[in-house]
């Protein structure tokens, strides 16, 4: 396997259209990478150019430690595995999964052994004589991967392989892809627009927006620890909450302001605030739909971590309760014990865990604290 490095990397189209600018991140080797951000973030635009399929503008790519700005996508020693599963409908499984190696000139005695081993790991055994119109989707999707499996590369390259499963199989090969990371102990960079998968299968993850690297780092520091508003908005499921507030100092404590609640910062972001000279300066209050509680059950909380709502709309979901809700002209969603649901139309108290709360730049919206 082999680890990846770009440095200052940028594509830029013959109409004048960036799609990346200035990339610099190393992937080491065996880890599992995933480039996560909207449609048209320039993720895809990324793995396309380490691939080879999109020429590199400026800057430089290395694949364990040799430049690749010049090598074609034959000579790079990757596989791909796409969104469409790109099988030979006239082929059986066996026949799929061994197509590429004949070509190479692979023996047959060793395509055979190549071809079995991958398909014992991917629980496809009993299913190597069958077609792939005879197979699941999830099933084909194992295929697409055996199949380069077999190859043997250094780096395996996947492109949102998991957008044309439902829900269930989506979870499903979720697992599959994790447990086959850690058996083959392979360098992966996945590309996703689903941050649910980013989460649940990075070693570290890279977020993209408008073609510019974010953030990057492990699930637990993008969730815990945002750059910027955009990565706070964008990993977590339902997304933070942000409200436009104001800081001003009261005696020894800096309050946030909003229009629906006064809320008073902890210790450690009062600090932080005066010693950015941020008192009396606007910024956008953040926290999670998981971090806002109902009072009902935390009767001793700060009244000044608290705030009321009226309902909006109530979904049910069986081990928790989402909630969202109009606080004056904002709207906020939390996230409730499975029993608490709170009746439309009603005015609910929250309370907010303070620690666990964002503040930003109200100009460029980097994170302050």
């Amino acid at each position: 396997m082999a680890d990846i490095e770009m440095t200052s990397v940028r594509k830029v189209y013959p109409n004048g259209y960036v799609g990346c600018d200035g990339a610099t991140f190393r992937i080491e080797d065996g880890e599992f990478c995933v480039l996560v951000g909207p449609s048209g973030s320039g993720k895809t635009t990324l793995l396309r150019m380490i691939a080879g399929l999109e020429e590199i503008t400026g800057g430089e790519l290395k694949i364990a430690g040799t430049r690749m700005n010049e090598i074609s996508p034959k000579d790079r020693d990757i596989a791909m595995v796409f969104q469409n599963y790109a099988l030979y409908p006239h082929m059986t499984i066996y026949e799929n999964m061994a197509f590429g190696l004949r070509l190479r000139g692979i023996p047959d005695s060793e395509i055979d052994s190549r071809v079995r081993e991958a398909a014992q790991l991917l629980q496809l055994g009993d299913r190597l004589e069958n077609k792939p119109k005879e197979l699941s989707g999830g099933q084909r999707q194992r295929v697409a991967v055996g199949r380069s499996i077999v190859r043997k590369p250094k780096v395996f390259l996947f492109d949102e392989p998991l957008s044309n499963l439902d829900a269930k199989l989506r979870v499903e090969m979720r697992l599959e892809l994790a447990r086959l990371h850690r058996k083959l102990n392979a360098t992966i960079v996945y590309v996703t627009h689903d941050q649910v998968e980013a989460m649940t299968l990075a070693s570290r993850i890279i977020v993209m927006k408008d073609g510019e690297v974010q953030q990057i780092g492990t699930p637990l520091d993008l969730y815990t620890k945002p750059n910027n508003k955009f990565v706070g908005g964008f990993i977590g499921s339902p997304a933070m909450n942000f409200f436009p507030a104001e800081l001003s100092a009261q005696g020894d404590s800096v309050m946030i302001k909003s229009n629906g609640f006064t809320l008073r910062a902890t210790q450690d972001q009062a600090e932080a605030m005066r010693k950015k000279n941020f008192i009396g300066k606007k910024v956008i209050f953040g926290i999670r739909p998981e971090h806002i509680h109902d009072k009902l059950f935390l009767p001793d909380a700060p009244l000044d971590h608290a705030f009321n709502a009226i309902v909006d709309v109530v979904e049910p979901m069986g081990s928790e309760t989402l909630a969202y809700l109009r606080v004056k002209e904002n709207v906020a969603v939390v996230r409730l014990r499975g029993d608490a649901v709170p009746t439309v139309g009603t005015q609910i108290d929250l309370v907010c865990d303070m620690s666990q709360s964002h503040i930003f730049d109200a100009e460029n919206e980097e994170s302050i604290f």
